[in-house]
């Protein structure tokens, strides 16, 4: 497994199934600022992350594409099951062959990994803690209002 990916370097491309039944790429978000959320639906921390991340999102009204990747043994319906029930209003896409999580040098459940327009990590969010959510919320209006993502080094759970 390599690394894991810090800020300032260059996020890797991928394509992957999503569980709407077409396929996601970093490449085509290219130019965009970017959040992905590394997760699989067996990780507690994930479960009990998921709901607060949606409503953050949904409440949220910056242009940041969210891809949330799911890395585990989920099959595509175990992903989008547990995509529905957790109420994502953002691209599920699952990393059956692994690939993504590799590239990334992923570790833990869940990570974030901000990619700037530019094609670089801003910023890298490892685990689960009480801080996560008011990091996420804070990071998106940081991005929303042309600055830069805030760090977030704290590593929880996961």
């Amino acid at each position: 497994m390599a690394d894991k990916l810090k800020a300032g370097q260059r996020a890797p491309d991928f394509t992957l199934p999503t569980v709407s039944g077409g396929r996601v790429g970093l490449r085509e978000l290219a130019g965009k600022n970017t959040l992905l959320i590394f997760w699989k639906s067996t990780c507690p921390y994930c479960v009990k992350e998921a709901p607060g991340l949606s409503e953050i999102v949904k409440a949220s009204s910056g242009d940041v594409q969210i891809v949330a990747i799911n890395t585990g043994r989920d099959t595509v319906q175990d992903a989008q099951r547990f995509a529905q029930e957790s109420g994502f209003p953002f691209t599920v896409a699952v990393d059956e062959d692994k690939s993504a999580r590799t590239a990334y040098g992923l570790k833990i459940v869940p990570t974030l990994f901000w990619v700037g327009s530019d094609g670089t990590i801003q910023a890298v969010y490892e685990g689960s803690s009480p801080g996560l959510q008011d990091a996420v919320r804070k990071a998106l209006e940081a991005v929303n209002n042309g600055q830069p993502v805030p760090a977030y080094d704290v590593v929880g759970s996961g």
